[in-house]
C-alpha cells in the first residue's frame, strides 16, 4: 500500500517503521494515492 511504501522510504530503522506508517496513514492525501497507485482497471464485458 502507498502509506507503507512512503513509511519504508523514511524509516531509518526497522523499529521506526511502525511510527512512520501511522504518520503516513494519518497524513495520506487522496492525490498521493492517485499518483502512486499501481492498479490498472480493465473493463470486462460478458
Amino acid at each position: 500500500n502507498v502509506a507503507a511504501e512512503l513509511a519504508a522510504e523514511r524509516a531509518k530503522t526497522p523499529a521506526a517503521f511502525k511510527g512512520e506508517l501511522f504518520d503516513r496513514l494519518y497524513a495520506l492525501a487522496p492525490e498521493t494515492v492517485d499518483c502512486r497507485q499501481k492498479l490498472k482497471i480493465k473493463e470486462v464485458q460478458g
